[in-house]
């Protein structure tokens, strides 16, 4: 299942799992998600825009802008060098934003230093997801999503249209990349 081919029903229902199951571990809700196989959030794309009230009881959506592809590193038995080339192609040219890397590959963590160092290198300097959505939006992720649950997003009552929908709230749609 693509995101491009959910229900707004069965977003709905997957962020409140999502959350029940957060609420299980920890002590604060969640405030801040990644769409499924990085399906962009955009609302130029009529059928995932459509998906963006339900979405929006999950918080703020965080997109990357830059993937090093260290999965496909890992997959095809590649070393280090491989994130490294890959991400400093994205630096190389100025890119900027969230770097998307996966914790269930050793290669990604064993090259997690050099990653850091290679940012630092370029003259960037790394900064909390919190602090990016602060800046752009001017509010904290949990004040977001509080704002959407106060518009009436709820993953328990998705019946209203999504057009009907997107006029409650303007934080329903943020994507910090």
């Amino acid at each position: 299942m693509t995101l491009a081919r959910a229900t707004q029903e069965l977003v709905g229902n997957q962020a409140a799992m999502s959350q029940a199951n957060v609420l299980g571990v920890a002590a604060q809700p969640m405030t801040m998600w990644r769409a499924p196989k990085g399906i962009p959030f955009q609302d130029q794309l009529p059928d995932v825009a459509a998906l963006a009230p339900a979405a929006a009881t999950a918080g703020v959506h965080v997109g990357w802008g830059i993937d090093p592809m260290d999965w496909q590193c890992a997959q095809t038995n590649q070393d280090s060098n491989c994130i490294l080339k890959n991400l400093n192609e994205y630096l190389d040219r100025g890119a900027s934003g969230v770097i998307l890397m996966h914790a269930i590959y050793k290669l990604s963590a064993a090259t997690l230093p050099a990653v850091v160092q290679s940012i630092k290198d370029h003259g960037y300097h790394i900064v909390m997801v919190e602090d990016l959505i602060r800046d752009k939006y001017g509010a904290t992720s949990a004040q977001i999503a509080a704002a959407n649950a106060a518009a009436g997003f709820s993953a328990a009552d998705l019946s209203t249209a999504a057009t009907a929908s997107t006029q409650k709230s303007k934080w329903y749609l943020n994507t910090v990349e």
